[in-house]
């Protein structure tokens, strides 16, 4: 196993407990990638750390020679962030100049448009490394913008990826929670496209649990408006996931950061930036936050060092905790089929009212025969509509992260509803880019 990205604070810990504690994985050996020196020998420490703890027969190696690592992969799981956090800020803090509000800015608008012409280069000269030196490999990514950098990867090569978010698992266990059940107990079937997927369906144990859902919704609604509902898990989803619920009749995951950057209403000047919604904006309340950030730092510096407790990163290890990834590798190791929830698949059908071939997050079977989508139909016509311009939209993005060209880059910027104006969108864009100019080396090379 490679794992690109490895000093991700978020991320890479838990991968490790993962594979260190599992039965299935033993005598593997994990490729620890990292250009950020510094990260990567605390990683490689961890790491080293944690199997002498259990006595794992799990390898752990390092290199920042990425390709001296995908050689004769079996799995390789990215999760990269392309200059760091600190030029990621920029995403946020250039388009708030022109009044431009956003929550997270990795997936849409115009941060997960910056995002998007740095991370798809990069992305797809990984997967052409892994065409010519593991081309039997999987590519997992958990990289955002997801539906930009699979697309692009599935248009550019032949490697057989798939993206990965754990929204709708969370989004999953909310729901059973909120009626009063335990996530185990609880099925969907979802579609729609990463960060704005739909449950389409909400089972308990077989029967339909969307009418206790209305029923619940309908009995805490007026504490939720008047204040007195004060669990800060139920804010997660509060008020947008809610206010799109009534709308659609279908609940949106993964949450209401995520879900208010496709639907800009809520974030306008009007909106307080967010504020009437109980919205933060970037970076606070967000894993690019520096307080976080210095947080999670300390605290895998203390997991480090010999004599500190690990048994957080055990707990999370278990196997009713998984992580999705690991799920898949394990299932897939084992030679089982297995079907998975939300996976980020080119649409062969399984959307009928969403374009072929469009970057789609559906349940999907994944075994020794590969991945297949599932069919689910129609979403309902108000929720493809939104998705349709989106995916148009990060198509065109697709399209001048490749080229460099900077008139295709206009055209996705304007297409974006968070746009106010076609002046703002020009003057935007040329911030963008020369504020990234450095991680933008298609783009770089047309303006010289």
């Amino acid at each position: 196993m490679v794992l690109i990205g490895a000093g991700s604070l978020a991320f890479t810990p838990h991968i490790l407990s993962e594979i260190i504690l599992s039965e299935d994985l033993r005598g593997s050996t994990i490729a620890l990638v990292d250009i950020d020196a510094e990260k990567l020998e605390l990683m490689t420490k961890l790491g080293n750390r944690m199997a002498s703890e259990k006595k794992s027969d799990v390898k752990i190696e390092s290199t920042i020679d990425r390709r001296e690592a995908l050689a004769d992969a079996d799995f390789v799981i990215v999760t990269i962030a392309v200059g760091g956090p600190e030029v990621h800020d920029l995403d946020g803090e250039i388009p708030l100049r022109y009044g431009i509000y956003q929550t997270v800015a990795d997936t849409v608008g115009p941060g997960g448009f910056s995002r998007a012409l740095r991370h798809v280069p990069v992305m797809v000269d990984i997967a052409r490394d892994m065409e010519e030196l593991c081309p039997s490999a999987i590519l997992f990514n958990e990289t955002n913008p997801m539906t930009c950098i699979c697309s692009a990867v599935r248009r550019m090569t032949k490697v057989n990826s798939v993206g990965l978010c754990h929204g709708v698992v969370g989004t999953k266990a909310f729901l059973a929670r909120f009626i009063g059940r335990k996530p185990e107990e609880a099925d969907v079937i979802t579609a729609g496209i990463n960060h704005l997927t739909w449950i389409l369906d909400f089972r308990i144990e077989g029967e339909d649990a969307y009418p206790l859902v209305r029923q619940e919704w309908e009995r805490c609604r007026d504490d939720m408006a008047a204040g007195r509902f004060e669990e800060e898990w139920f804010k997660h989803y509060y008020p947008i996931s809610f206010k799109l619920f009534d709308i659609y009749d279908v609940f949106p995951s993964p949450g209401d950061v995520h879900v208010a950057e496709f639907y800009p209403y809520f974030l306008r000047k009007e909106a307080d930036g967010g504020k009437k919604y109980g919205l933060r904006q970037y970076p606070e309340g967000t894993i690019y936050a520096s307080e976080w950030r210095e947080a999670v730092w300390q605290r895998v510096k203390r997991w480090s060092e010999q004599g500190s407790s690990l048994d957080e990163l055990w707990r999370r290890a278990a196997p009713g905790e998984r992580s999705l990834v690991m799920d898949m590798i394990i299932s897939l190791t084992r030679k089982e089929t297995k079907i998975f929830e939300a996976v980020n698949i080119p649409n062969e059908g399984f959307v009928t009212n969403l374009p072929m071939e469009a970057m789609v997050e559906v349940p999907a079977s994944m075994g020794p025969s590969g991945t297949r989508g599932l069919y689910v139909g129609n979403l309902p016509k108000g929720v493809a509509a939104t998705l349709q311009h989106r995916l148009m939209q990060q198509e065109l993005t697709v399209d001048a992260a490749l080229t460099g060209d900077r008139n295709t880059a206009l055209q996705a910027l304007m297409a974006d509803p968070m746009i106010p104006s076609l002046e703002v969108a020009d003057s935007l864009l040329d911030d963008l880019l020369k504020a990234h100019r450095d991680y933008l080396p298609k783009f770089k090379k047309k303006s010289e």
